[in-house]
């Protein structure tokens, strides 16, 4: 496809230029489709490129749009090339050939460029949802925090008990329209704290979750015990004199928590 264009392109080029008297007995319509046909050719290469050599899923329009735009600066940095080049034989065999070199040398560094660029325009239309707040996620507090990993584990467990394709993060993400950098924090929490456990997808770098003990026991309570539990229980402070008041205060304040009504089963809710 790409040597097809670019052919296709140096021969509409050639035709306009020389043979001007033959282009007039050439229909209008005709005359629209041949100049349109090198486009359309490599707006398929670029989006067949950018849908099928990722290794990740990406969706067919998100692949076109950039297909779009980066086959045509492709196809406008060509036509910069080939009018150059024309200009640069005309100096003459020596000249000529000197200048040649570093011409093609130069098209075939853009050319990778707007091939890059595609790429990140595919890849900023297919996740924008996701990275839209991802510098405010990073200042979230702790309350909102523990409400989202509500959220997230809610869904893994209704997916569960549906007996259905457990949910990766990108999917959750794009369920709950939350940042998938939070999601990925929330993740990691949630399977440090023994909460749920990863399994592998069809995509070898993309991992899906399951819960990781039985949900009859999954409470709001238990959630937060576990999650406040996660690392390590240091003998620091052990010599202030109000440490095991705290400590009796909070442990109180937990079994009241463990006891309320309030304390749910997260697949009941």
């Amino acid at each position: 496809l790409f040597v097809l264009s670019s052919t296709i392109t140096v021969y509409i080029s050639e035709i306009a230029e020389g043979s001007s008297a033959y282009m007039q007995y050439v229909g209008p319509l005709l005359n629209f489709l041949v100049k349109l046909l090198p486009y359309i050719l490599i707006f398929l290469l670029f989006t067949l490129l950018y849908v099928i050599m990722p290794n990740t899923k990406v969706f067919f329009k998100y692949g076109l749009y950039a297909g779009i735009i980066a086959g045509t600066i492709f196809q406008v940095t060509q036509w910069i090339y080939l009018h150059f080049q024309v200009g640069v034989s005309r100096y003459g065999a020596i000249y000529g050939s000197f200048l040649a070199l570093p011409l093609f040398l130069v098209w075939l560094q853009l050319s990778w460029l707007i091939v890059l660029l595609g790429a990140e325009i595919s890849f900023a239309c297919q996740n924008i949802e996701k990275y839209e707040f991802e510098t405010e996620a990073l200042k979230i507090s702790s309350h909102k925090k523990r409400l989202l990993t509500f959220l997230v584990i809610h869904q893994i467990i209704r997916r569960f008990m549906e007996g259905t394709q457990p949910l990766t993060a990108t999917q959750i993400s794009h369920n709950l329209a939350i940042p998938i950098r939070l999601v990925r924090e929330i993740l990691f929490d949630l399977h440090e704290s023994g909460l749920i456990e990863e399994t592998a997808t069809e995509y070898p770098r993309e991992r899906a979750f399951l819960p990781a003990i039985d949900i009859n026991r999954i409470t709001i309570s238990y959630i937060i015990d576990k999650l406040d539990m996660q690392g390590q229980d240091l003998a620091i402070g052990e010599k202030s004199e109000y440490m095991k008041q705290f400590s009796d205060i909070q442990l109180d304040l937990f079994k009241a928590i463990d006891k309320s009504p309030a304390n749910k089963l997260v697949k009941d809710i």
